[in-house]
């Protein structure tokens, strides 16, 4: 209940904030990072609760068929359940991200889940589609970048934040890593959220 109703609430918010600014589809999905964060937290039993959360929004929060709203829940749903399954033996949550195997374990990760997501919800969405409408290679890249930069930008917060007494220690002792991941996430930002893209990227 708790995944289900976090995932629905920050989904709720982004379409809010982005829409408000004439930029949707949503150039960063947070709710993938609630999903992903939930998986590596609680393990793949969270399954029902970023399905029915993804299904809830898709369904009352976007209005789409409850067909097509299974279809693009079941996306956001095995995306971040496989993904979490390959990384539990190499990302420590206790301690996450000491290493550089670490951080190249979890990229590589929400990588596969923004891949997994966007095929799914992407041909979902084509089902819907006019006859003769397609929806090209761009929507499927920028639906699963709109993932991935969401997870990469809020998980590892939240996942460090649960070791927060040693938050300060480590950013300390690996200040170097701390300050290239800051610059790439404030570029990936840039790229995400500039005027060129904004009325192409997201996801549901």
């Amino acid at each position: 209940a708790v995944v289900a109703g976090g995932y629905a609430v920050v989904a709720l918010g982004v379409k809010w904030y982005f829409q408000s600014y004439a930029m949707w589809p949503a150039p960063l999905w947070l709710p993938s990072a609630v999903s992903m964060y939930a998986a590596l937290r609680i393990g793949t039993s969270c399954w029902p609760g970023i399905f029915l959360g993804s299904l809830a929004t898709n369904t009352f929060g976007f209005g789409e068929p409850v067909g097509i709203s299974a279809a693009v829940s079941i996306g956001n749903t095995l995306g971040p359940i496989l993904a979490a399954s390959l990384m539990e033996k190499r990302v420590r949550i206790a301690d996450p991200f000491s290493r550089v195997g670490e951080c190249v374990a979890f990229s590589a990760g929400v990588v596969l889940m923004g891949a997994i997501s966007a095929m799914i919800g992407a041909t979902a969405v084509a089902l819907e589609l006019p006859r003769g409408a397609q929806i090209g290679v761009e929507h499927w890249l920028n639906w699963m970048i709109s993932d991935v930069g969401a997870v990469l930008l809020l998980t590892p917060l939240l996942l460090l934040l649960n070791g927060r007494q040693r938050l300060l220690s480590q950013m300390r002792q690996h200040f170097p890593e701390f300050c290239i991941a800051v610059f790439i996430t404030l570029v990936m930002i840039s790229y995400l959220v500039g005027d060129t893209h904004s009325g192409n990227t997201g996801a549901a």
